[in-house]
């Protein structure tokens, strides 16, 4: 029996894995409706050319307890409204709006944590409440899911561990696009780091191994992508290691996808991850990956030497510096980022099985 199903998101940004559920639910037969907290954007122009239900609520976060109570009756009102009957709820803001609400609702509600750490203590608050009172909370890794049991005590029979599921085939890059980029930074190595520029991304680390590089006269560029309030200070890093030459502040871009092909090696540091996306979006484009081991769900799928680099989550510098070397050197395994293309498609490519471990929790 078709059910009237809200996607509850708070930001416009496109994601691969919110746009795969919502047009396989829809496939299946059920409602789909699409919510966000932000103002309508390609995501929502994408969604409704494929017969999705699109809405968008927008609140100027000026003081945060209007914000949320405003967002909190709008949701009750909504799934009253358009007679919702699940909930899938996604990243802390919609969480923490939808485990209050669903005390005033029909509506089935399950959470979606993308997170592993949340480095301040309003966002270490919401996680308790949330924790506390959402009934079915789904996990992409099983780093989060230990993290919540051992540490956070939530109980294991709440909590769902169940893979990000992508539609590959929507991703493309622009020939055209790549090779100007190529062009406008030559390098033997180009080296790709695409993470926002917070403490714990820790993009510093790439900008070290990168003038350990140069120093020994090897021809490598960084192509550094995204903003953050960490940024002026890796800018004045980069000054200080005199290599304003061979890094690029790139800032924030939807055309990923084109520096990801247009790159050698994708490096990234971060220090917490729940499932990252840029780092199977590099699979698929066969490049080579340096990650930290135990962070989300790397070492789920990448086996160190093989597919990728596993390197070490608290001293990373020395082992990133030395897996660099061996790619620039054309030492190690060349089939590395074919297998790890293999592995991603086979693991996270969107299935029948994964779709409907999604839409079971809704549904039944």
């Amino acid at each position: 029996m078709p059910e009237n199903i809200l996607i509850y998101y708070p930001s416009a940004k496109r994601s691969n894995v919110l746009e795969t559920l919502a047009l396989e639910f829809s496939a299946r037969g059920h409602h789909i409706f699409f919510l966000t907290h932000a103002e309508k954007d390609e995501l929502h122009e994408a969604l409704e050319k494929q017969g999705i239900n699109v809405f968008s609520f927008y609140v100027p976060k000026t003081t945060s307890v209007l914000f949320y109570l405003k967002h909190f009756f709008f949701l009750i009102s909504f799934c009253r409204r358009h007679k919702i009957s699940a909930v899938q709820s996604h990243l802390q803001t919609a969480n923490i709006v939808s485990v209050l609400a669903q005390f005033f609702i029909r509506a089935k509600v399950v959470n979606y944590r993308h997170h592993l750490i949340e480095n301040n203590r309003t966002s270490r608050i919401f996680d308790k409440i949330i924790n506390r009172l959402a009934k079915k909370i789904v996990v992409p890794s099983s780093v989060i899911l230990e993290k919540m049991t051992n540490e956070e005590q939530v109980p294991a029979k709440k909590i769902k561990l169940v893979p990000y599921v992508y539609d590959f085939s929507k991703y493309s890059s622009s020939p055209e696009r790549v090779a100007e980029i190529k062009q406008m930074h030559p390098a033997k190595l180009r080296i790709l780091l695409c993470g926002r520029f917070v403490p714990l991304k820790r993009n510093d680390l790439a900008i070290r191994a990168v003038a350990a590089l140069i120093e020994k006269g090897q021809q490598v560029c960084l192509m550094a992508l995204d903003s953050g309030p960490g940024l002026e200070e890796c800018k004045q890093l980069v000054r200080e290691l005199n290599i304003e030459n061979q890094v690029y502040f790139i800032g924030y871009t939807s055309k990923v996808l084109d520096y990801i092909a247009a790159c050698d090696v994708l490096v990234h540091p971060s220090f917490t991850e729940a499932s990252n996306n840029t780092v199977k979006e590099a699979a698929l484009f066969s490049k080579k990956v340096i990650v930290c081991e135990g962070v989300g769900d790397f070492s789920d799928f990448i086996i160190n030497g093989k597919n990728g680099y596993l390197v070490s989550r608290e001293n990373p510098l020395p082992e990133l510096i030395k897996a660099l070397e061996e790619i620039y050197e054309g030492r190690g395994d060349m089939n590395m980022g074919d297998e790890l293309k293999k592995t991603v498609m086979q693991k996270f490519q969107k299935s029948t099985e994964t779709i409907d471990k999604h839409l079971d929790l809704l549904v039944r």
